[in-house]
C-alpha cells in the first residue's frame, strides 16, 4: 500500500504548486515551450523556472527537448495531459482560477485543452452535439451513437481507426473558465485537427487561444447548429 500512496503523492506534489500549474496549463495547448517563456508566463526569474521544470522532468511530467541552444517543454503526453484535466475537473474551488481572472477575451472565447477545443465554443460544440443526438453522455463518460457515427464519417474522421487508439475515445471535460463540459478524448482531438486542417479555426497571438474564421463561421452554425452570435471576433 504504501508504494501505491507514493505513486499518488509523488506526482501530486508536483502539481501543489502555483508556479508549476500556471506552467503545466500553459503547456496544456499541445505546443512546446523554452523555460524563459514559461517562467515569462509564471512570472518567475529563469533561475526559479528552471528549477521547477527540471523536478516535472524527473516526476514524467514533462519532456524536455534539447535543440541547438533551447531547451523545450512539453506535456509528456496524452495520459499526463488527461490526468491534469482530471485534476482540473474534481477541484474544489467553484469560479475561475485566479491564474485565468487576467485572461482575455480570445483566450475565454476558444483555445486549445491540450489537443481538443474548449472555452465557450467548445462547450456550445459540446451542447449541440449531444442536443443533435450525435453522442450520448452519462456526465461521466460519453458514447458516440450510431447517428454519430455516420455523421463523424461524413466529416472526414476515421472512426474504426479512432477507436483502436490506447487513450479514452470520448469523454466530457469541464471547463476551467466555464464550469460546463467540453469534449476530450481521440474523437475530440481528432474534431480539432479537422477544424483546424479545413480553416474553421486558427491559432491567435495569445497562448492556446484561437480565433474563428470566415470559413468557421458559416461551417459551426452550418454542420453543429451553433449560435452565428457566439462566433462573433472575441473582444
Amino acid at each position: 500500500m504504501a508504494n501505491l500512496d507514493a505513486r499518488i503523492s509523488f506526482p501530486a506534489a508536483m502539481l501543489a504548486d502555483q508556479t508549476r500549474e500556471v506552467m503545466v496549463m500553459s503547456l496544456m495547448d499541445g505546443r512546446a515551450y523554452t523555460s524563459k517563456e514559461l517562467a515569462f508566463r509564471a512570472r518567475v526569474t529563469p533561475q526559479t523556472a528552471s528549477f521547477h521544470l527540471k523536478k516535472m522532468v524527473e516526476a514524467q511530467l514533462l519532456l524536455c527537448h534539447c535543440q541547438g541552444r533551447h531547451a523545450y517543454y512539453r506535456i509528456n503526453g496524452s495520459d499526463v495531459a488527461a490526468a491534469i484535466e482530471a485534476l482540473v475537473r474534481i477541484a474544489p474551488t467553484p469560479g475561475m482560477p485566479s491564474h485565468l481572472k487576467r485572461k482575455t477575451g480570445p483566450f475565454l472565447h476558444a483555445r486549445r485543452c491540450y489537443d481538443h477545443l474548449a472555452g465557450r465554443l467548445g462547450v456550445a460544440v459540446a451542447e449541440r452535439v449531444e442536443a443533435l443526438d450525435l453522442i450520448a453522455s452519462s456526465g461521466i463518460e460519453c458514447r458516440l451513437t450510431e447517428k454519430g457515427d455516420v455523421f463523424f464519417g461524413k466529416m472526414g474522421l476515421d472512426i474504426a481507426a479512432l477507436r483502436k487508439r490506447r487513450r479514452s475515445f470520448l469523454r466530457p471535460c469541464i471547463d476551467c473558465t466555464e464550469r460546463k463540459p467540453h469534449l476530450a478524448g481521440v474523437l475530440a482531438s481528432a474534431m480539432l485537427d479537422h477544424f483546424t486542417d479545413d480553416g474553421w479555426v486558427a491559432s491567435a497571438e495569445i497562448a492556446r487561444a484561437l480565433v474563428v474564421t470566415e470559413r468557421g463561421r458559416r461551417m459551426f452554425p452550418r454542420t453543429f447548429g451553433v449560435s452565428r452570435d457566439l462566433l462573433k471576433p472575441a473582444a
